[in-house]
């Protein structure tokens, strides 16, 4: 599309030109921001799909403490264990993205976060039927698995949405974060009615229903191609930072 005459020498003798071009370039900024978040309408889905599926990891296993207690007669000690190898992976994770980062092709990695986490979740729920004698294995071994991906959304779901054009960011980000509060309550609520309305035997086929979640994800994710990101191809300043004598 050709610019008008107003972009001529002279064209700003006066205020209403000058007015004019200024509507002029919002709205080619405004259509050119339109066509942008179009076309990375089905990532930023993707990106809500997989931090509501980091609302399953965080919260799944406490609402199944006392199912867990129950069935299997896991004890508290255990019980709490499993939370803390959640919060030590998930810490590792971002340990690792905070120093190697520009190792890592950021890409595939968001790619197989919701993988992970869908893989942990199968795992966490089919252990008991094949191996009903090492029920508490199962589920540590699926916890390490989709904690990994918990770590992996936290350091890299927020820069892709942040890196999307949109006319008002902080909106998309609050949105963001507002889903994985809304998920957590989503899950606490439907994990009770479940329990309640099938029995605590049932909780096998509640872990595999909300493996429907990163699944989504996955697909979503399918030939979607990131926006421009600063990955830090000097890699992170913390090292440099805990070699400082200043700290």
């Amino acid at each position: 599309m050709r610019q008008p005459d107003l972009l001529k020498k002279g064209s700003f003798s006066s205020i209403p030109h000058l007015l004019k071009y200024t509507v002029y370039v919002k709205t080619k900024h405004a259509k050119v921001i339109m066509i942008m978040q179009q076309n990375y309408r089905r990532l930023v889905a993707a990106c809500y799909t997989t931090n509501l599926s980091q609302s399953v990891v965080a919260s799944l296993s406490p609402v199944l403490f006392l199912t867990f207690r129950s069935l299997y007669g896991v004890s508290y000690a255990l019980l709490g264990l499993l939370v803390l190898i959640n919060f030590i992976m998930q810490l590792t994770i971002d340990l690792i993205f905070s120093f190697f980062s520009q190792k890592f092709n950021i890409t595939k990695t968001v790619h197989i976060t919701p993988l992970l986490t869908a893989i942990g979740l199968l795992v966490y729920a089919v252990w008991p039927f094949f191996f009903p004698g090492s029920v508490y294995t199962g589920l540590v071994i699926g916890t390490i698995i989709f904690s990994m991906s918990g770590g992996l959304a936290e350091v890299l779901i927020s820069p892709v949405i942040a890196s999307i054009p949109s006319e008002n960011p902080d909106h998309e980000m609050s949105k963001l974060h507002s889903i994985y509060a809304w998920g957590v309550v989503g899950v606490i609520l439907i994990s009770t009615l479940w329990i309640l309305v099938f029995g605590q035997a049932a909780w096998q086929w509640l872990a595999l229903f909300f493996a429907l979640i990163p699944m989504t994800a996955c697909i979503l994710y399918y030939k979607t191609e990131l926006p421009p990101m600063e990955t830090g191809e000097q890699g992170s300043k913390a090292p440099a930072l805990m070699k400082s004598k200043t700290l």
